[in-house]
């Protein structure tokens, strides 16, 4: 639709809900229809500041363990939303970094590693080296190089 010569944004897409840890980042990118709207800025607003927050560029923080709901409004119709949960369900309670691996344990007592794999040592059930942290399968993976 166009008014005045503007094509006007008529939706908004945001994920249903992300799983975060404490302490960690995370952008929201909306996807916009149409995509070539004349207007595609947001104000965003959280429910919960005690466990998110969130900035004008959609940058989420993770301040505590919950849940908070997150919306997206446009700011040429504000009956143009979408909104997520964030949910921060752990925190790192320790951090282990080699040289060529790291290993994270979290509060829920789960490891998380990264990095060379050649052997299994990551205990994530491959050889592939890994570049980012992934949830450890089993110990005894480990144990078995």
């Amino acid at each position: 639709m166009e008014a005045g010569g503007d094509t006007l944004l008529e939706s908004i897409s945001l994920p249903s809900s992300i799983v975060l840890w404490k302490s960690q980042d995370y952008i929201f990118e909306p996807l916009f229809t149409p995509q070539d709207a004349t207007n595609l800025s947001l104000i965003w607003d959280c429910n919960d500041t005690s466990v998110i927050s969130i900035d004008q560029d959609g940058n989420v923080t993770a301040k505590a363990i919950g849940a908070a709901k997150v919306t997206a409004t446009s700011v040429a119709d504000n009956s143009v939303q979408a909104s997520a949960t964030v949910i921060v369900d752990r925190e790192i309670t320790q951090i282990v970094v080699g040289g060529y691996h790291s290993v994270i344990l979290d509060s829920k007592g789960d490891l998380w590693t990264t990095g060379a794999n050649d052997k299994g040592q990551l205990g994530i059930g491959d050889n592939n080296d890994s570049h980012s942290f992934v949830k450890v399968k089993s110990i005894g993976a480990m144990e078995k190089r």
